[in-house]
């Protein structure tokens, strides 16, 4: 069976008009990349990243590297100089793919309002778009949830795989009981860290947003043509529109449970200092974080700040934990002792 890995973004674009009002224009991308054999594709993703980061003579220190990894290693000084270094890695890795799903969605001829949770009491309506601070527009309300809409879409269409997706959460929707157990579905916290085709995903995600981001028009059906043509004959279009709001608009409010999707092992990661701006970061750029990259990539899972409240329920054998402070290891001993089994990394 053929595989495909999912990652998507929320485009936000501002522009000024003739009479120099700002006008604030949002829509929703996603890439699926689907390959035969997941193997011989990995030691290729490997291969055309080597050559890559070869031109800045940068040596690769774990196994997968997402667009923003990218960034903080090329130090981009504008959008055509990552567009070069996106495009470069596209053509190496694309003889190696099999397709290259593209799924967008933006709303046309919408008054202004959509209604949501029309099956609860909290049946509201929300902007389609909105500027306003702190105001939930429907981009806003479904982008967390975009992943899910595009492997729906991809079943709606009947096409038939295993199906990797970069973690996602949401409302509801009647997009989500059609999805949830009838397809083989896998969810990956930091997916596009851990797993070289949710990666890969990413990559080309960045690769269309740094080509769209500018064009005022970039949604219509003819320009999605232009970019699409990026991936030549191997890409085949989705356009998730107006057609599909009754499925992909939360009727509930109900989070979506997606526990028993996720792939382990996971690798939990404990912060000493949770609330201090910056840790995350620290970690990351980090040569203990290099060797959690490759372990949980060794063992196809995935890696996740460990949040007591939340994740303690979802610990299942095999689970590793990463400690690196006092607070670590107090949190771990405690685990221990009230019978959870999970060792550390």
């Amino acid at each position: 069976m053929k595989t495909i890995g999912v990652d998507t973004v929320l485009i936000t674009q501002q522009f000024k008009n003739n009479a120099g009002k700002t006008t604030l224009r949002k829509g929703l991308l996603g890439i699926g990349i689907e390959v035969e054999d997941i193997g011989k594709f990995k030691k290729s993703y490997k291969k055309s990243m080597e050559e890559t980061l070869r031109e800045i003579n940068y040596k690769p220190k774990r196994p997968v590297y997402r667009s923003n990894d990218l960034s903080k290693i090329f130090e981009y000084e504008s959008l055509d100089e990552e567009y070069k270094v996106l495009e470069k890695f596209k053509d190496l890795i694309l003889p190696k793919i099999d397709k290259v799903h593209f799924f967008y969605t933006y709303i046309y001829g919408l008054s202004g309002l959509v209604s949501i949770y029309g099956q609860s009491p909290n049946y509201t309506k929300i902007p389609l778009i909105s500027g306003q601070e702190g105001e939930q527009d429907f981009y806003d309300l479904i982008s967390n949830s975009y992943p899910m809409i595009c492997a729906w879409e991809l079943v709606t269409q009947g096409v038939e795989s295993k199906l990797l997706l970069d973690n996602f959460q949401g409302r509801i929707s009647p997009a989500w009981n059609e999805l949830s157990g009838s397809a083989d579905l896998s969810v990956y916290y930091k997916g596009d860290q851990c797993n070289e085709l949710i990666a890969t995903a990413d990559l080309f995600v960045k690769l269309v947003k740094t080509r769209m981001i500018p064009n005022i028009s970039c949604f219509l059906k003819e320009d999605i043509k232009k970019t699409a043509s990026i991936f030549g004959k191997k890409c085949e279009r989705y356009f998730i529109g107006k057609r599909c709001l009754k499925k992909i608009v939360p009727h509930r409010t109900a989070q979506m449970k997606i526990s028993h999707l996720i792939k382990h092992p996971i690798i939990y990661i404990i912060k000493e200092t949770p609330q201090e701006e910056g840790e995350e970061e620290m970690i990351e750029n980090s040569p203990l974080f290099n060797k959690i990259v490759k372990k949980v990539n060794s063992l196809d899972g995935c890696l996740k700040y460990f949040h007591p409240k939340n994740d303690s329920k979802n610990i299942e054998e095999g689970d590793l934990i990463s400690t690196f402070g006092k607070r670590g290891e107090k949190t771990f001993k405690k685990l221990n002792k009230l019978g959870y089994i999970i060792k550390k990394f």
